[in-house]
């Protein structure tokens, strides 16, 4: 706007210069200055068709980016400009909130580390404040549970004021960076990049149904997986952030913590064990891949987390068909309780102990030795119940 006259319809010619394209903009006579530029997500790759307005006093200019991000946005008037930027219409930035975001926020709040990204993305609740309700928002975007956050806006300009300056019959040069609302690692890409495969779900048989353990080499803050067919239910730690949606026959989970989870835990159980893993990822692009029941090459014994409170998973392994028994005792050879008693086909199984004796009462903290015996074969391992 110059001198409270409407924009105008800016023509804009493209030609190139050696290897850089670079833009010009045909300025009317009189008219003021234009900006232009490339809009970029995170100050990264460019990025098309992005609507944006540019307000201020005495200023006002809409533009959309075209072809390589590039836009032009005026006239404004000669001089100094205060102005804000606010992105309109859609955004193809969708994908770009996971739950790796979340569970990045909630460290944020609970260590009071930076979280390394402009508060303008991490507030998705508009607040002013970081807490675990972003977090807990982020988490609900991601399985669809919300389509906005309640601060109402899905993408912000970072910075979301800037200072523009020109004379009259001036281009100004000045790219523009976006990113999504919720997207705090700046993940964003046009083109999907192949993900590594280092993380493995580990489906075991259980008495009740399906278990299954994620295993992965790296730290694992955030998981998103696809499951079909019967009925799941997300296991996780008490101080995460699990949101579960059913859409028709498929169950999508995506769940993070502000620390990691303990190799081998159960995250997910099946009390039909109809359910079937279709896909996954762990932290920011691990895919996530299940074995299914995998046979084990000798009898196994394993608990999980340890020490424990106020309850441990334990899982046992047969490589072939035995008869199993498996039994807590003291140090000293006390019995304590049987978790379970049988004959069980080849595969892997897991079982809870809740820190109880046989007749249900609470047994005090200390180290306690889980025995199984499969077929000829015998197993030790020893756990501390820490209340």
């Amino acid at each position: 706007m110059v001198d409270g006259s409407e924009c105008v319809e800016v023509p804009a010619a493209v030609w190139e210069s050696g290897d850089r394209l670079q833009h010009r903009v045909d300025l009317y006579p009189g008219s003021g200055f234009f900006l232009y530029g490339t809009v970029r997500y995170a100050g990264g790759i460019a990025v098309s068709g992005i609507s944006f307005t540019v307000t201020g006093e005495n200023a006002l200019a809409q533009a959309t980016s075209g072809e390589d991000g590039v836009f032009a946005a005026g006239p404004f008037a000669a001089g100094t400009h205060r102005v804000g930027v606010t992105i309109t219409g859609e955004t193809p930035f969708r994908p770009a909130v996971t739950a790796f975001d979340a569970a990045q926020v909630l460290r944020s709040v609970v260590s009071g580390a930076p979280i390394g990204a402009p508060m303008a993305v991490a507030d998705v609740t508009g607040d002013g404040s970081l807490t675990a309700l972003d977090a807990a928002e982020i988490l609900q975007f991601v399985v669809g549970r919300r389509k906005v956050f309640s601060g109402g806006r899905l993408a912000v300009a970072v910075p979301e004021s800037l200072t523009i300056m020109g004379s009259l019959g001036e281009t100004v040069p000045r790219d523009l960076s976006v990113q999504a609302m919720g997207d705090v690692t700046g993940n964003w890409r046009q083109t999907a990049k192949p993900a590594r495969s280092d993380a493995e779900l580990v489906r075991a048989g259980t008495s009740d149904g399906a278990a299954w353990r994620l295993h992965t080499e790296s730290p694992v803050f955030s998981v998103s997986a696809v499951f079909q067919g019967g009925s799941v239910i997300p296991e996780f730690p008490s101080d995460w952030l699990v949101e579960s949606v059913r859409s028709a026959d498929q169950v999508l989970i995506a769940a993070a913590g502000a620390r990691p989870l303990a190799p081998g835990s159960v995250v997910v159980r099946s009390a039909s064990g109809e359910a079937r893993f279709v896909k996954g990822s762990v932290n920011e692009e691990a895919a996530l891949r299940s074995s299914g029941f995998p046979t084990p090459a000798q009898v196994a014994l394993s608990v999980s987390p340890n020490p424990f409170n106020p309850r441990c998973t334990i899982g046992f392994g047969c490589p072939e068909p035995a008869h199993v028994r498996l039994a807590v005792y003291t140090v000293t050879g006390q019995f304590v309780r049987e978790l379970a008693a049988g004959r069980r086909d080849t595969g892997n199984y897991s079982v809870v102990w809740d820190g109880r004796d046989q007749s249900g009462a609470p047994m005090a903290s200390g180290v306690y030795l889980v025995r199984l015996d499969a077929g000829s074969s015998r197993k030790l391992a020893r756990v501390v119940l820490s209340r």
